[in-house]
């Protein structure tokens, strides 16, 4: 288990190229990279300056004197290879030197890239930078899936960003869509062997299922008809799936999530282990807990000129006496931001909700280091019930987890969880 601790930062870089179908995050399309011209490597300067200050304002604890202690870092987006590496080396030397925070000595620091944007310069800022950790969307190699998706990669490109980060010396982790339209069996496990034989030194691979979000695109197309989307082929293609990777080295160790023994993605631990973190950017999302477990939790606004206006405005903040005011109000006037605080209830279900879905699962210990109470009965209750069917694992009334074969039916356990609660 991680120390409760220590905190993680999310920091979001809402830019692309184009928009995928399916994508449901929010990042702003432009036509633009920060290499392309002085205008607009200007407009990533101030990016990552209004980033900074944000960073400075939110993570200065001030409860104490005591610096705040950062173990991960987590660069997403959008497409943060858009930024250059001296605009990402700017960034990750202001964290490492900023007198309020203290990073661990070993910090992981990921970053995500787009397959196009993959060239040895990049990988050579990003060490330069600092960078320890790479985690690349490849998604397909399949051209009619990638196409029809809207992805700026084809399979070529793809293959050649395969080749460049064959070079990468320290962790990386790659994401594949499971169920996209046009994938068969046969192309989406050639795949994952591909990424096998090609990348000795890949640690975490990410297979997500494909998602369905009505509003997006993709979600439309097959609302109306336009598309045939089979959801039982989807649901089978990913258990063939998952079964070629075990069968290969990489452990499945949360829903979508496989590595090698060691290489699990701390950073979304800290999502699935109810543990603070701090979200940094337009669009980003972060959450802090108190003692009772009970949290307060932030969503930046959704409109890059807004947050940039306010927080390029460094010499307006002012330093309070709690999180929940410095989080709400600067100078008795709005951040940029929705908020919400997070009763001792929700806590606890949300705490079920990212924990159940770890192969590990949840532990008695666990919930009473948070919360200083017993974990409830109907939870046991339900796991009991689901134990009897083969679907749950308790060990010695301590350790509660689905495993393997109950996890396909999270979502079901959590409907009946929340039903009692």
């Amino acid at each position: 288990m991680e120390n409760h601790n220590s905190k993680g930062i999310y920091i979001h870089i809402p830019f692309c190229l184009s928009k995928c179908k399916y994508c449901d995050f929010f990042s702003i399309p432009c036509d633009f990279s920060s290499n392309s011209s002085n205008k607009n490597n200007s407009f990533f300067d101030d990016y990552i300056e209004s980033l900074c200050n944000e960073i400075s304002y939110r993570c200065t604890n001030l409860e104490n004197e005591k610096k705040c202690f950062i173990d991960t870092i987590y660069i997403g987006g959008g497409t943060p290879s858009l930024l250059s590496a001296e605009n990402l080396e700017k960034l990750i030397k202001f964290l490492k030197n900023s007198s309020f925070l203290e990073i661990s000595e070993d910090c992981e620091i990921s970053v995500e890239v787009n397959p196009d944007d993959v060239n040895q310069q990049l990988l050579n800022g990003f060490l330069k930078a600092g960078i320890t950790r790479i985690s690349c969307g490849l998604q397909s190699m399949n051209d009619k899936a990638l196409s029809f998706e809207k992805r700026r990669a084809d399979v070529q490109i793809n293959q050649k960003a395969v080749n460049i980060l064959a070079k990468w010396p320290k962790d990386l982790s790659v994401d594949f869509i499971c169920g996209l339209p046009f994938e068969t069996k046969q192309t989406f496990l050639d795949g994952l062997d591909y990424v096998l034989q090609n990348l000795p030194n890949l640690s975490h691979i990410s297979m997500y299922s494909l998602t369905i979000e009505e509003e997006t695109p993709l979600g439309k197309e097959i609302k109306n008809g336009t598309i045939h989307y089979d959801y039982e082929f989807s649901d089978e293609l990913w258990i063939s799936a998952r079964d070629f990777l075990e069968k290969n080295g990489f452990e499945q160790y949360e829903v979508s999530n496989f590595s090698k023994t060691g290489k699990e993605c701390k950073h979304n631990l800290k999502y699935w282990n109810h543990e603070d973190y701090f979200g940094i950017g337009s669009g980003a999302c972060g959450t802090v807990y108190n003692q009772n477990g009970e949290g307060f939790r932030w969503t930046n606004v959704k409109n890059v000129k807004k947050y940039m206006d306010f927080w390029l405005n460094k010499g307006s903040f002012k330093k309070f006496s709690s999180y929940e005011t410095v989080f709400t109000k600067n100078q008795n006037e709005e951040l940029p931001q929705e908020c919400e605080k997070i009763d001792s209830e929700i806590s606890s279900f949300e705490f079920f909700m990212m924990g159940m879905r770890k192969i590990s699962g949840i532990s008695q210990m666990h919930y009473k280091s948070i919360f200083h109470d017993s974990l409830p009965q109907s939870f046991i209750n339900l796991c009991k019930e689901w134990e009897k069917k083969d679907l749950c694992v308790i060990s010695n009334e301590e350790t509660y987890t689905l495993g393997k074969k109950g996890i396909l039916f999270l979502n079901t356990f959590l409907e009946k969880l929340l039903l009692d609660f």
